[in-house]
């Protein structure tokens, strides 16, 4: 037999051994980690291949421990900037609210104000169709009360007037003179010698009634005047009228005056009939009213205003 072979065979037994003391460790790693039946080879196999384990599990240990050091090293930064960023995100969405807060506010203030403008407006509109409604009303009214005072101011004055000329009423159907006819505002009077009269109808005929002389009617001559003062005023007295003389277009103008009153006279005019108020005696002519005074030895009459 040759070298060759014999180195041959050598490794070929070598192989095997090496290759059933590996199956029998293997067989006592199944079985608990019992010793093998082996001898020493075996034991130094296991020895062996339990400190590769063993260093192998002891790398692997601390290249975990290094993977989850870099893991935590390198969570930390994620989790600071996932919490920091959730802190931007929250301030961000916060101050998303107050703004809409804000704008549900400012539109609900402009939201009232424009409801309260419009019923401002409304009010002011209401107020001031009332007023016109009332303005209108009280309108009516003071135009209906007019109308009524001034009928019945007619109609007292008529009443009055007819109860004074009841007293003093004397009437013609002509008169006696050609007449001088006076315009005196709306009215015509007409003078005969020193009675004046003024024209009215009576079942439908013309009639002329004696009347005092008209106040502002004017005369260029007076006969015989007399003068007196009175409030600080000179009358020019003729045929118991009174006139007050002004200048125009250097003439001079006699203008008839209703008597001053409280002035004391001598007379009065023919056709004065005397009459009775509150148990108090007159002398009345047309609107002219006096009163008697009696002094020992002579007597006198005063004008005063209308008793009635």
């Amino acid at each position: 037999m040759s070298k060759f072979k014999i180195i041959h065979w050598c490794l070929l037994i070598f192989t095997i051994f090496f290759v059933f003391s590996l199956i029998c460790d293997a067989a006592a790693r199944g079985r608990g980690g019992g010793r093998s039946r082996g001898g020493r080879s075996s034991f130094s196999s296991r020895g062996s291949s339990s400190s590769v384990r063993q260093s192998s599990r002891s790398s692997r240990t601390r290249s975990r421990t290094q993977q989850q050091r870099s893991t935590r090293n390198v969570q930390k930064p994620r989790e600071s900037t996932h919490q920091t960023r959730g802190r931007q995100d929250g301030s961000v969405r916060q101050n998303s609210i107050d703004r809409r807060d804000k704008r549900d506010v400012s539109k609900g203030d402009m939201r009232d104000k424009r409801r309260d403008s419009k019923e401002d407006r409304r009010d002011d509109l209401r107020d001031a169709k009332k007023d016109r409604y009332d303005d209108r009303k009280d309108f009516r009214k003071d135009r209906y009360d007019d109308r009524r005072d001034f009928r019945e101011d007619r109609w007292d004055d008529w009443r009055r007037y007819r109860r004074r000329r009841a007293l003093t009423y004397s009437a013609f159907h002509a008169l006696s003179c050609r007449p001088r006819t006076f315009v005196v505002g709306a009215h015509s009077y007409y003078r005969c010698g020193y009675t004046w009269y003024s024209r009215s109808y009576y079942q439908s005929s013309v009639t002329y009634v004696v009347v005092a002389a008209p106040s502002g009617a004017e005369l260029t001559a007076i006969d015989n005047p007399s003068t007196i003062t009175a409030d600080s005023k000179t009358y020019y007295v003729s045929n118991h009228t009174y006139y007050e003389r002004i200048q125009r277009d250097g003439k001079d103008i006699y203008v008839v005056v209703d008597p001053p009153l409280l002035v004391e006279v001598t007379d009065i005019p023919e056709g004065t009939v005397e009459i009775l108020v509150n148990g108090k005696s007159y002398y009345q002519y047309d609107s002219i009213f006096y009163e008697k005074i009696n002094i020992p030895g002579k007597t006198l009459y005063k004008i005063v205003e209308d008793p009635y």
